[in-house]
């Protein structure tokens, strides 16, 4: 094991780890310790938040009401990172009552509401949060957006990518109207928002990703998210206005990218995978190598990642961190990783830190 592994890696970590660095020497490891933004740099982040809303709802271990999640934990998790702007995902609208059910415009979040009064206090700043509404093939309703702090970063502009969606045939069920049967391309729909770091400074478009998961079939993971990312790439010229000659485009979130796959990186050849070294940033302590694999038996993966322009002046030092719990250095081992899952995600949060530069476009 490489000397520089954390000790508060669990042992799950530790075995699943082990493997990634036999075939990878660089392969990253989570550190709860984020130091604070440079003079001149901005950070920017992504985190599932597993559910956020409705984890009760959808049973499970979780949903015992001392499990849910909690404004004060999120919100000390996301200040120790130091983000100055979180990609989100998996976030429900409060009128939902279950993970099929439409929310309601304007979309809102209670918990989130709760989570900017934190940060805002402890800050002495404001802090704002906008969610992308289900689109029509959203059959899941899980939103993505974006949470900001509105003295460092301004947003200007928001829009929708009019991605082609579609459907996929699903391996194991015969062609059926049933709509649960329905493989249905980027549920949780792409939006594209763009800030300013200042006038006449780096402007920033983001696009918060929630990609096709694994729970189907790992191959048919892999199949859809080659045609989702090829969509995204298709979509991005459509857009218009101050989107149009944009050359700061950040892609980031949970990708469900799995070990070993590259099929993304090679249809989005003009961005760099800061997460190339392929650190673990999703978390699941109830894998087991003695059970036959399955949507609630995957090992760890590095689903989250963020993708930059290659080439752009701002990006130049950037690297991706993947942020580990406040506690996990105080906590044995084998605790921090279901403490984490229990009381916040199962998905670590990463980071990674931009220059502020004159605005080139």
């Amino acid at each position: 094991m490489n000397k520089n592994t954390p000790r508060f890696l669990s042992k799950l970590q530790l075995l699943i780890l082990s493997g990634a660095l036999a075939t990878n020497s660089h392969a990253l490891l989570p550190t709860p310790d984020a130091p604070p933004v440079k003079d001149g740099q901005v950070r920017i982040g992504a985190w599932n938040i597993e559910n956020l809303g409705l984890r009760g709802a959808r049973g499970g271990e979780t949903a015992a009401p001392e499990k849910q999640q909690k404004a004060e934990d999120l919100a000390a998790y996301i200040l120790a990172s130091h983000v100055d702007l979180l990609s989100l995902e998996e976030i429900h609208d409060d009128d939902q009552t279950t993970d099929k059910a439409p929310g309601t415009a304007p979309w809102k979040s209670k918990i989130l509401d709760e989570i900017l009064v934190i940060l805002g206090k402890a800050t002495n700043d404001k802090w704002q949060y906008e969610l992308t509404g289900p689109g029509p093939d959203n059959v899941r309703c899980q939103m993505t957006g974006v949470l900001w702090r509105t003295s460092r970063l301004t947003l200007k502009e928001r829009a929708p990518l009019p991605v082609k969606g579609g459907n996929h045939p699903h391996p194991s069920i015969e062609a059926s109207s049933d709509e649960d049967n329905k493989l249905t391309y980027w549920t949780r729909r792409p939006e594209a928002f763009l800030f300013s770091a200042g006038e006449g400074k780096t402007d920033l478009a983001v696009i918060p990703l929630h990609m096709k998961s694994n729970s189907d079939e790992k191959s048919v993971g892999i199949d859809m998210r080659k045609v989702e990312a090829q969509q995204l790439i298709d979509a991005l010229p459509s857009l218009k206005g101050p989107f149009e000659k944009e050359k700061d485009w950040v892609l980031l979130g949970d990708t469900n990218i799995t070990l070993g796959e590259k099929s993304v990186q090679e249809i989005w050849k003009d961005f760099t995978d800061l997460n190339a070294k392929e650190a673990l940033t999703w978390m699941n302590p109830y894998f087991s190598e003695k059970q036959p694999p399955g949507s609630r038996n995957l090992p760890p993966a590095p689903f989250d990642r963020i993708f930059i322009p290659t080439g752009q002046p701002e990006f130049k030092q950037s690297e991706e961190h993947v942020h580990a719990p406040l506690n996990a250095s105080k906590l044995p081992d084998h605790e921090w990783v279901s403490e984490h899952k229990r009381f916040r995600s199962d998905h670590l949060l990463v980071w990674c830190d931009l220059t502020v530069e004159k605005d080139d476009d």
